[in-house]
C-alpha cells in the first residue's frame, strides 16, 4: 500500500478541486500523485466535505442513542431519585427499547 500524502499535498488538492479550474490529470501532475488519487479526493470532497473520509466506527453500536440519553437526563431532572431499574422501565415506556442497567450507568457516566 502506498504511503499517505502529506497534509500539505492534501490541502493543495482540496484547493484545486474546490477551484475547479484544472482537469484531474493537471491536478495530479501539480500535486505529484496519481490521477486516481485526485478522483478519490474529489469524490470525498463531494461526499464528506474533505479530501479524507471519516474513520470507520468499530465495535458494537450503542443501545442508547444520544436522543434517548437526553430524554432520560431531562426525566432525571424532574425525578432525581430514580433507581436504575426504574430508568429501564421509563426507557421501555418511552422508546420500547430494552436496555441493561449497565448501559444506563455507562451513558450517565459519559454525560457527567
Amino acid at each position: 500500500m502506498a504511503p499517505r500524502l502529506p497534509p500539505s499535498t492534501r490541502e493543495m488538492t482540496y484547493g484545486m478541486i474546490v477551484s475547479n479550474e484544472l482537469t484531474a490529470s493537471q491536478m495530479a501532475k501539480a500535486a505529484d500523485c496519481h490521477k486516481r488519487t485526485i478522483k478519490r479526493h474529489r469524490s470525498n470532497v463531494r461526499l464528506f466535505g474533505s479530501v479524507t473520509a471519516p474513520p470507520n466506527k468499530s465495535g458494537r453500536p450503542r443501545s442508547l442513542t444520544p436522543f434517548m440519553v437526553q430524554v432520560l437526563c431531562d426525566h432525571l431532572v424532574e425525578k432525581p431519585h430514580l433507581y436504575l431499574d426504574e430508568m429501564v422501565v421509563f426507557l421501555w415506556d418511552e422508546f420500547e427499547v430494552l436496555v441493561t442497567t449497565w448501559s444506563i450507568r455507562r451513558a450517565l457516566k459519559r454525560e457527567g
